[in-house]
């Protein structure tokens, strides 16, 4: 994974997909009509400037030849002012089916190693699909300067560090129902499996599962476990077998 770059073109197709599913759940939520510059410049992020500058000319153009525009309320002619219902029709327009193409590519890509890591946690902890979506959304706010810049910053659409935004908010980029998240929260299996940690009001990611997504160590996980504390003060001594997979669970 790069870590720190916000140029989305430098990163990698696991970390690509991620943004652009964000993205897209965004611009296709209530989020786009309360956000809309911020969406915008997350769009911008993905897919540069070029096609903006020729969307603000030609939108400019029309609407000098609009005489019923009255005088000043019409400010598109910079990036820095766009007003917001010009962010919306370029995002619906043209952002949105531009990424969708760029989703498209990377959706037949070779399976990453942190994908595959994935898996294995799954399979260890036995996880849902909800709950492994919940750990890469932490994964990519503690790696990705892109995704941080949109979703923890003090300047986000929210801060998803935060639990109580995480709590409200966080089922709008991860595509799911409110209660998913409500569930998964009460379910406790991330935090009990020791896989991300609360501190009064904010959430992370575990510095063991930090390292593991990010391809240091072992991809095997029991040999990561046990090489990384012989006395077990690290794991619970509680290992289970279901469904023919280990599932450890952090006591």
């Amino acid at each position: 994974m790069n870590h720190g770059s916000e140029h989305f073109g430098q990163m990698d197709n696991f970390e690509k997909r991620q943004i652009i599913k964000y993205f897209l759940n965004f611009a296709n939520s209530y989020v786009l009509d309360v956000f809309p510059n911020k969406v915008l410049n997350y769009a911008l992020d993905i897919i540069g400037q070029d096609h903006i500058s020729k969307f603000i000319e030609r939108e400019t153009s029309t609407t000098k030849k609009n005489r019923t525009t009255k005088p000043g309320n019409f400010s598109i002619n910079t990036l820095e002012n766009i007003n917001e219902p010009y962010a919306i029709k370029y995002i619906n327009e043209h952002a949105i089916p531009a990424v969708q193409k760029l989703l498209e590519q990377l959706v037949s890509s070779v399976e990453s190693e942190t994908d595959h890591r994935l898996e294995n946690i799954q399979k260890m902890f036995s996880l849902s699909e909800t709950e492994i979506e919940v750990i890469v959304l932490f994964l990519m706010l503690k790696t990705n300067a892109l995704v941080s810049k949109y979703l923890s910053d003090h300047d986000a659409i929210y801060n998803l560090h935060e639990f109580s935004q995480f709590k409200n908010h966080a089922f709008i980029p991860l595509g799911f129902k409110r209660n998913d998240i409500s569930r998964t929260l009460m379910d406790r299996s991330l935090f009990d499996a020791g896989i991300l940690e609360k501190f009064t009001n904010r959430i992370i990611i575990s510095d063991w599962c930090l390292d593991y997504l990010c391809c240091i160590g072992d991809s095997n996980l029991e040999h990561e476990f046990f090489m990384r504390d012989n006395s077990s003060t690290f794991l619970t001594q509680k290992i289970f077998s279901l469904n023919g997979a280990l599932t450890i669970r952090a006591g």
